[in-house]
C-alpha cells in the first residue's frame, strides 16, 4: 500500500493520525494526495481508480455491497508490517458535569452507555 497514493479522512480526524503513524513505525511516505471527511467521498474518489484508502471496519458497511469497489482486510499475517502492531482506535466519550445536565447531552451519554458491549462494561464503570 505504501506505492499508491492514499485518500485520507481531513487533519483532525483520529484515522488520519492512526494511518500517518503507521507508516511512521513504516518508514515510509504516505503519499496522502487527497483528504476528504464524508464515506460518500471515499467511495467515489476510491471508485475513480487512481487512489486507495484505509478505512476502519465500521466505514465498510456500504462498500462491502458496492459491486465497483473492492474491498481487501488488512491482518497481520498478511501486512507486511515491520513493527508488529495492529491498526487499532481508540473511541472516548468526554464531557463535563455541568453539560450532563442538559437533558439532549444527558440523553446521548445515556444512549451511548446503554450501547457498550457487556465486556467494556467494567472499562465504562471505571472511567464514570
Amino acid at each position: 500500500l505504501i506505492h499508491y497514493p492514499q485518500v485520507v479522512f481531513k487533519d483532525g480526524y483520529g484515522m488520519q493520525r492512526l494511518v500517518q503513524e503507521k507508516f511512521e513505525r513504516l518508514n515510509a511516505t504516505l503519499q496522502a494526495a487527497l483528504e476528504v471527511n464524508t464515506l460518500d467521498a471515499f467511495r467515489g474518489v476510491v471508485r475513480q481508480g487512481e487512489f486507495v484508502a484505509l478505512l476502519p471496519h465500521s466505514a465498510l458497511v456500504e462498500a462491502r455491497n458496492d459491486p465497483t469497489l473492492a474491498v481487501r482486510s488488512l491482518t497481520e499475517k498478511n501486512n507486511l508490517s515491520s513493527d508488529n502492531m495492529p491498526m487499532t482506535r481508540r473511541v472516548v466519550m468526554v464531557t463535563t458535569n455541568d453539560r450532563l445536565q442538559i437533558p439532549p447531552i444527558r440523553h446521548f451519554w445515556q444512549l451511548v452507555r446503554e450501547s457498550i458491549p457487556p465486556q467494556f462494561d467494567t472499562v465504562l464503570r471505571s472511567a464514570s
